[in-house]
C-alpha cells in the first residue's frame, strides 16, 4: 500500500521541486544585479555576529535578540540591497516572476507561499518566499527522488 501511495504522491512532489527550483532561479538572477560585494559583507558579518553570540560576546546591538531576530534584521539588510536595484531591471524580473507564480498559481498555494493576487509581489514579498523555499527544498528533493524501491 505504501508503494502505490509513494507512486501517486511522487509526480506532484517532482511538480513541486521544478517549481521551487525555477522561481529560486529566477529570484536569483533579478538578485545578481545587486552589489555582490555589499550581499557578502551582510553574510560575513551575520556570521560573525552569529559566532560571537554562541561565544557570549554578543555586540551591544545584539546582546537581547535571539538567533533568528538576528538573522531577521541581516535579511532586512539583504532586502535593502535588493531594492536597490534598477527599477528598470526590476520592474522586467519582478514581472516575469510574477506571471511564473501566477501560471503556477495551485502549486504556489499549496506550498503557502505569498501570492500576488492583484498587482505584483515586491522585492520583500518575494525573500520572505525565498528563505521559505530554501528551508523547505530539502524534503521536496527527497520526497520526489522517492519510488519504488
Amino acid at each position: 500500500m505504501e508503494k502505490i501511495i509513494r507512486f501517486f504522491e511522487k509526480p506532484y512532489y517532482e511538480g513541486l521541486e521544478k517549481l521551487c527550483k525555477k522561481y529560486l532561479e529566477l529570484l536569483e538572477n533579478l538578485w545578481s544585479f545587486a552589489d555582490t560585494d555589499e550581499i557578502r559583507l551582510i553574510d560575513e558579518t551575520l556570521n560573525e555576529v552569529l559566532i560571537r553570540k554562541k561565544m557570549g560576546d554578543s555586540p551591544k546591538k545584539f546582546i537581547n535578540s535571539t538567533e533568528s531576530q538576528i538573522k531577521d534584521y541581516f535579511n532586512n539588510e539583504k532586502v535593502e540591497v535588493y531594492e536597490n536595484i534598477s527599477p528598470n531591471i526590476t520592474d522586467m524580473w519582478l514581472k516575469k516572476i510574477n506571471r511564473f507564480l501566477s501560471d503556477n498559481k495551485i502549486f504556489v498555494e499549496n506550498l503557502g507561499l505569498i501570492y500576488p493576487d492583484s498587482g505584483q509581489l515586491d522585492i520583500r514579498q518575494n525573500y520572505v518566499n525565498y528563505i521559505f523555499i530554501k528551508q523547505i527544498l530539502p524534503s521536496l528533493e527527497i520526497r520526489a527522488g522517492k519510488g519504488f524501491k
